[in-house]
């Protein structure tokens, strides 16, 4: 029997949004392999973390493992998705979604094996727990039932409900606790959260409150405008 491989590279292709450049696989298979270690390539990490768990749990096993695929942060809720519960410090983690998240990024090149479900584009939200304030907004406002409180805290239990393409919960995160991989928004996709982006996000949420209350207001006077109407005695009829 052939021993388990004591240096695991795992690869994302990221097949589902070509998001890495295919050159940047490339070469990190190319010298993962170089350096001596086992290379799994696989086509999508956000596939197979909720879709095959366990076989990423079997990868992670290895004295060494690293994955070579997005933004760092979203790559440790991905893998806690699948049961592996590692700090980011304790992650070997190679970043290889360009520089700027707003750059295009060629065509990713798929991994040969076939995906568990081609008909899923591995849209979903992962958690980031060390943020999560567990306030329940999200739960509350998905209308697709992503989200499930477990003994308190908020899961993504069924990801393959998400809306393709709508990252609009994470937007709404007070916390941006939230992460979707694939989409290019920083810090939703996984980025560093920066001061900067909870003073936007606590100015987006006042400006919708704001919101709320002007048209509570304008519903609230409507409402008497039109009762003050309704009790006027009808003109010609003196009032009783």
């Amino acid at each position: 029997m052939l021993a388990s491989p004591q240096k695991v590279a795992l690869v994302c292709a990221c097949a589902q949004r070509g998001l890495l450049p295919s050159a940047a696989v490339s070469a990190n298979v190319q010298a993962l392999q170089a350096d001596g270690w086992h290379v799994r390539q696989v086509r999508d990490l956000c596939e197979l973390a909720a879709l095959d768990p366990a076989a990423l749990r079997d990868l992670a096993a290895a004295p060494g493992f690293l994955v070579a695929a997005c933004r760092p942060r979203a790559v440790q809720w991905l893998l806690h998705v699948a049961g592996i519960h590692r700090p980011l410090e304790g992650i070997a983690c190679r970043d290889l979604r360009p520089a700027s998240s707003a750059d295009p990024a060629p065509a990713g090149t798929p991994a040969p094996s076939a995906p568990p479900d081609a008909s899923w584009p591995a849209w979903f939200p992962v958690i980031d727990y060390d943020r999560c304030t567990r306030c329940g907004q999200c739960v509350n406002f998905c209308a697709f039932g992503v989200y499930t409180v477990v003994d308190g805290a908020v899961v993504v239990t069924a990801p393959s409900q998400c809306k393709d393409n709508c990252p609009a919960c994470a937007r709404i995160c007070p916390a941006l606790a939230i992460i979707f991989p694939k989409v290019t928004d920083v810090p939703i996709n996984g980025d560093v959260v920066t001061e900067t982006d909870l003073a936007r996000m606590r100015k987006a949420a006042t400006d919708a409150r704001s919101r709320h209350a002007g048209r509570h207001l304008r519903n609230l006077l409507a409402n008497r405008r039109a009762q003050a109407a309704n009790s006027l005695p009808a003109e010609g009829v003196p009032p009783s």
